[in-house]
């Protein structure tokens, strides 16, 4: 038995929080070598993502514990079903608030549930693309994606203002409040601190 080749498109991902939002930077393609159609109608057009430049995208992981129940449930969307051709669908209506006020490049453009399975917490994984015919032909870096992504954090904490942060110490939510950024960029708790301190 013979198998197919696998194809050389990357996937590359880069994590990092920014203001307790976990940040997920991603790539796909294969930027450095660009193949070519020989034939027919496209004969001469560069094949591969985004005339072999890839694409990026961002997301960001919305986690249920930090945020206060009414605005997890504005995050948790309703489900719909579409139908398409003969199989049925899940999709979600994302083009509501506040995804539709929050600063994505170009829109909001994917939207998961994460989670929730056998007691686990609920997470949203919620992003954008740069793959619109606008952006076709136009290399981008990782380092501007990653500062579109930590605007569309502070675009979201103009409109949900008590997002709570996560202590690196302990893993626990707090109100922004009941800590600080350490020198690295981390947030800490008082409570771990003070915790850390005594004998």
């Amino acid at each position: 038995m013979s198998y197919p080749e696998l194809t050389a498109h990357r996937y590359t991902r880069w994590t990092q929080d920014y203001r307790g939002i976990t940040v997920e930077v991603a790539f796909w393609g294969k930027p450095d070598e660009p193949e070519y159609y020989q034939d027919g109608p496209l004969a001469g057009m560069p094949k591969g993502v985004n005339d072999g430049n890839g694409i990026w995208n961002f997301y960001l992981w919305l986690r249920e514990e930090q945020f206060s129940p009414e605005d997890f449930a504005r995050l948790w969307l309703p489900p719909k079903v579409e139908t398409w051709g003969k199989r049925e669908h899940i999709t979600y209506d994302y083009h509501v608030f506040p995804f539709n006020e929050m600063e994505f490049h170009s829109g909001c453009t994917y939207y998961a549930k994460e989670g929730g399975l056998d007691g686990k917490p609920r997470a949203v994984k919620v992003g954008c693309d740069y793959a619109h015919h606008w952006d076709q032909g136009r290399v981008y870096t990782k380092e501007f994606v990653w500062w579109d992504a930590c605007a569309c954090v502070d675009s979201l904490y103009a409109l949900m203002p008590n997002i709570k942060r996560r202590c690196f110490w302990n893993g626990n939510y707090y109100d922004a409040s009941e800590g600080e950024e350490t020198e690295s960029g981390a947030w800490r708790s008082f409570e771990s601190m003070k915790k850390e301190a005594q004998p």
